[in-house]
């Protein structure tokens, strides 16, 4: 036991010289005052061992742990990655910008959408003014015809049984777009083929009668000159006003009949239609609004052609019954033109001044002088009468003087009213013609604020 100790002490006798110096080499990491604290620590363990060994007690050496060694210097950080260069941005052309695409166009609604739609009313009174003011313009029309030697009768009558063709394509036409009737062409085609038919028949005996009746009289006015002993002006004032005034009644019941027979036969043929079943036909009608050329002249003219008040006994009566009939026939005028300017050449032309006017102006001609051919008629059927009474009455030869100046007075006043009834006539053919020019001579507001190409 004792060697063990003395071996024990010969070893740490051997070892303090070795841990004084690593003791001296080796920084003290602790701070001053826990330095000294730990070595009079130290001071106090070696005495109390140093005691204990001095009792005769092995001193059980401390264990010796290492300390780890502290770094005088803080550890590197860790290495930052190198940052790339940020690269200089190469100046390039901007790409071109994108076309946008093209539009498609939108689908323009045809005329026959778009112009304003309406029901002519009454149309059974329009449709026999479409029909008769397209028939009266193309027979105007061909009319010359009728003076070419040899064969200017055969070539004047085709040409105006031809005008049954444009006729029916305007009433075709007024019956879809305006009419609401389902029509087809052979429908106003056979209503016209029988009013034309009617009328050209009725033309003959219309003649035959007249020309008959002018024989009567004048046969019997040369009995009463050479027999009766009647002034031969009498008979030739009576003979003139019989015969005219049987010539104007049979054709005006010859239009009215006709125009009768047109309508009724139209109205059995035709069957009415929805606006919604009538829109294929409308699409694929040949005629479309926005009419223009001749085509839209045509119209034009047939309008106011057409325009002729329907039969009314109140426009029978003599000398008045002309005037309110013309009064009647130029309003009908300026509203039927308004109209088909409007609504089927696609023109509203606001100042119709002109056209109005040459309405007024030309009706009111074709009134009066109708009026004025039935005062000199009726005066002068008056003046024959009067003058028959005083030669039946009084045979000598004051009363057969006095007889024979009332004929003659007759035969002037006569005379007066057939021009009336020339001039009359002359105004209304004139209208299809004066009118429209008139109405293309007012300004078009539309063309005037397009824009020039």
């Amino acid at each position: 036991m004792v060697c063990a100790l003395l071996g024990v002490l010969s070893v740490l006798v051997l070892s303090a010289p070795a841990f004084a110096q690593a003791g001296a080499k080796a920084p003290n990491p602790l701070p001053a005052g826990l330095d000294e604290e730990a070595n009079a620590g130290a001071s106090d363990d070696g005495a109390a061992a140093d005691d204990d060994a001095v009792d005769g007690v092995e001193p059980v050496p401390p264990d010796v742990v290492p300390s780890p060694p502290l770094a005088t210097e803080p550890p590197p950080a860790a290495p930052t990655p190198p940052t790339p260069p940020t690269p200089t941005p190469t100046p390039t052309t901007p790409p071109p910008e994108a076309t946008p695409p093209a539009k498609t166009p939108e689908a323009t609604p045809s005329p026959a959408a778009s112009a304003p739609r309406t029901v002519w009313e009454p149309f059974d009174s329009e449709v026999v003014r479409t029909a008769d003011g397209s028939m009266r313009v193309c027979s105007a029309i061909a009319l010359p015809l009728t003076i070419v030697p040899g064969v200017g009768d055969i070539v004047g009558t085709v040409a105006d049984w031809f005008c049954i063709i444009p006729a029916a394509i305007a009433v075709d036409y007024a019956g879809a777009f305006h009419g609401e009737r389902e029509t087809h062409f052979w429908q106003p085609a056979l209503a016209l083929v029988l009013k034309k038919g009617f009328e050209t028949l009725v033309d003959t005996p219309i003649i035959v009668v007249t020309v008959g009746a002018l024989v009567a009289v004048a046969a019997g006015g040369v009995a009463a000159v050479f027999v009766g002993g009647l002034p031969i002006t009498l008979v030739t004032t009576g003979a003139v006003a019989i015969t005219l005034a049987i010539y104007l009644a049979l054709r005006t019941f010859r239009n009215a009949i006709g125009n009768f027979i047109f309508q009724k036969t139209y109205n059995v043929l035709v069957d009415e239609a929805s606006d919604e079943a009538l829109a294929p036909a409308r699409d694929s009608s040949g005629l479309q609004p926005g009419l223009g050329g001749v085509p839209g002249g045509f119209g034009l003219m047939a309008t106011v052609a057409g325009s002729r008040p329907a039969f009314d006994w109140a426009h029978a009566v003599p000398i008045v019954g002309p005037v309110w009939r013309a009064d009647v026939n130029a309003e009908n005028i300026k509203r039927r033109l308004r109209r088909y300017s409007r609504e089927v050449l696609l023109v509203d032309k606001p100042d119709l001044g002109a056209a109005d006017a040459s309405a007024d102006i030309l009706a009111g001609v074709q009134g009066y002088a109708m009026a004025v051919g039935h005062v000199g008629i009726g005066v002068g059927a008056g003046l024959f009468g009067a003058g028959l009474v005083v030669a039946l009455t009084d045979e000598n030869d004051e009363g057969q003087g006095a007889a024979e100046v009332l004929g003659g007075l007759g035969i002037v006043s006569v005379l007066g009213g057939v021009a009336g009834v020339v001039v009359s006539t002359g105004a209304e053919r004139l209208q299809p013609v004066v009118v429209p020019i008139a109405w293309g001579a007012a300004a078009d507001p539309t063309s005037a604020a397009a824009p020039a190409e």
